[in-house]
Order: structure tokens, then sequence, then C-alpha cells
């Protein structure tokens, strides 16, 4: 009989205590550190002289590439990558401002 009732009794309180704890965990706010939050790489804008058509290269296999002068410079160089936010048409001679920076 004294053990029934300690089991009832046992349950009930094992019962309030992990209903108390989850409340209690649920009212708990943690502020994100320094560290979790994202930051935007800082780059460096560069203007880009964009040529009017496509050229055939190789980088990491045969591909399309446009032509370019970077910063005012007068040689032309081939821009393997593509520029995010910009679409091509053949045609057109391009003046792009690029912010560039490290991945």
């Amino acid at each position: 009989m004294m053990r029934k009732l300690f089991k009832k009794r046992f349950k009930k309180r094992l019962g309030i205590t992990l209903m108390a704890s989850l409340l209690l965990a649920g009212c708990v706010s943690v502020e994100p550190s320094k560290k979790d939050e994202f930051t935007v790489p800082k780059g460096e804008l560069v203007r880009y002289e964009g040529d009017s058509k496509l050229y055939d290269c190789v980088g990491v296999g045969p591909q399309k590439c446009l032509r370019v002068k970077r910063g005012g410079s007068d040689e032309w160089s081939f821009f393997y990558s593509q520029i995010e936010g910009f679409e091509y048409q053949e045609g057109y001679r391009y003046q792009l401002l690029i912010d560039e920076f490290p991945l």
C-alpha cells in the first residue's frame, strides 16, 4: 500500500518537475554572439569596359568569355566568371562598375 502511494506521489512530482522545466526553458532568451552574425565582405569597386562580343577562351574548359579592360587599362583580357546581375547582349559595349570581393 505504501509502495503504491509512494509511486503515485513520485510520478506526480516528476510530472510537475518536467513541466516546470519545460516552461522555464521556453522563457530563456539567448542573445546571438558577434561571430554568429552575418557580415557582408568588404569589396573593392572596379570599373570595367566590356567588349561588344564574346570570344572563344579556355578556363576550366572551352567556353565563351567577355573581353574586358580593367580599371582604365588599355589591354584587353578575358573575364572568365559570371557577373551577378549582369545580362550580356551582343552588339553593345559596356561600362561596368563591379564590387569585387574575395570568396
